[in-house]
C-alpha cells in the first residue's frame, strides 16, 4: 500500500508535472488502473508478472537443471526458470537437450546453487519483455 502513499504525496507536493513508470499489471485493474491513466502514467510489463508452470519437474545439481518430462528446446534462452517455491529466478546458459540445461550464475544475484539440491520440484518460466518500449515512451513524454 506504501508505494500508492508515496506516489500520492508526491504528486500533492511537487509543483512540476510528473509522471509514474506502473506495473502493467495494476495498471490494467479498476481503481488504481483509472488513477494511474489520470496521473499520465506509463505502464510496464514486469517478467515475474508473465510467469507460467513449466511442463514437467526439474532437479538443480549445481549449475546444471535436470528435467522429467520436460521440454527445454522449446524455451526461449532469454526466459528465466523461478524453481518451485522460490523467489528468485535464473537464466539459461545453454540447453543441451528436452531435459538438460545449464544455468547462469549471474554476479550480484543469488546463485541457483543455494536452491534444494538432487530435489524434484515444479518450476515457472518467467518471459523475456522487451523494455526498450518503455524508454521510447519515456523519451516521449519528457
Amino acid at each position: 500500500m506504501n508505494q500508492f502513499v508515496d506516489g500520492a504525496v508526491i504528486l500533492a507536493t511537487t509543483p512540476r508535472k510528473i509522471g509514474f513508470l506502473v506495473a502493467e499489471k495494476s495498471y490494467m485493474k479498476p481503481i488504481i488502473g483509472h488513477f494511474a491513466r489520470a496521473v499520465g502514467s506509463i505502464p510496464v510489463a514486469r517478467p515475474q508478472d508473465t510467469a507460467t508452470k513449466g511442463k514437467g519437474e526439474i532437479m538443480i545439481i549445481g549449475l546444471l537443471m535436470k528435467g522429467s518430462n520436460t521440454k527445454f528446446r522449446e524455451l526461449d534462452k532469454r526466459c528465466k526458470i523461478r524453481p518451485g517455491k522460490s523467489a528468485d529466478s535464473y537464466g539459461i546458459r545453454e540447453v543441451v537437450s528436452d531435459e538438460e540445461a545449464w544455468l547462469i550464475e549471474e554476479e550480484g544475484e543469488r546463485s541457483p546453487t543455494t536452491e534444494p539440491q538432487n530435489t524434484w520440484m515444479t518450476y515457472d518460466i518467467i518471459a523475456h519483455i522487451d523494455q526498450s518500449k518503455v524508454s521510447i515512451a519515456k523519451r516521449m513524454i519528457f
